[in-house]
């Protein structure tokens, strides 16, 4: 008598949780893949690697991303990833971070980063995360000047394999705004 078996398995999708990291290191601006849109004004992102009004360093390594929003009275230009995958985020929480330099010079000027997510490389159609001030004593407050990380959850709506984090610095002719060390998380397929 012959006795057959078959052996039955599954395969389950492998999962990463990845992050990904921007200090500004490279010489070149906009690190590849980055880009560097225009709103509106003329103010610019450029890479340096010590701050002017106010004077400071990058909060880690040679440089950091400068937003010019002393030499400009009004505009607005967005900072935005390359396209991350949230296509196997499940129920993980993604986040996005950032370290901002506050200071409280021109305390009355309202000078900004606006932090959103879209689904396409333009702040058009995005959804916002939050808001952090450059001057101190604006929300979120804090008591003294320097480096402070910001971080931001990713609503559970996005979930496919391309999304942007979008940094859109908006001038009000205070002091410059400065950020480094910009970390988004990705859950991308490992295998099948």
């Amino acid at each position: 008598l012959f006795m057959g078996g078959m052996l039955l398995f599954s395969v389950n999708q492998l999962k990463a949780q990845v992050t990904n990291t921007e200090g500004f290191e490279g010489i070149t601006f906009v690190p590849a893949g980055w880009t560097n849109e225009n709103v509106s004004g003329t103010n610019l992102w450029s890479r340096v690697t010590a701050g002017t009004t106010p004077s400071q360093t990058p909060h880690t390594g040679a440089a950091e991303a400068k937003f010019d929003s002393y030499n400009t009275d009004a505009g607005v230009r967005a900072l935005i990833t390359p396209a991350y995958d949230l296509s196997n985020v499940g129920s993980n929480t993604a986040t996005v971070s950032f370290w901002m330099y506050r200071d409280n010079g021109y305390n009355g000027n309202a000078d900004k980063i606006d932090v959103f997510i879209n689904t396409t490389a333009t702040v058009v159609g995005a959804t916002s995360l939050g808001t952090v001030n450059r001057n101190r004593s604006m929300a979120p407050i804090v008591v003294a000047d320097g480096w402070y990380e910001y971080t931001f959850n990713v609503p559970g709506t996005f979930t496919g394999s391309s999304n942007y984090l979008i940094l859109q610095g908006t001038s009000e002719y205070g002091n410059n705004i400065f950020i480094d060390d910009v970390s988004w998380i990705s859950y991308p397929p490992v295998c099948s």
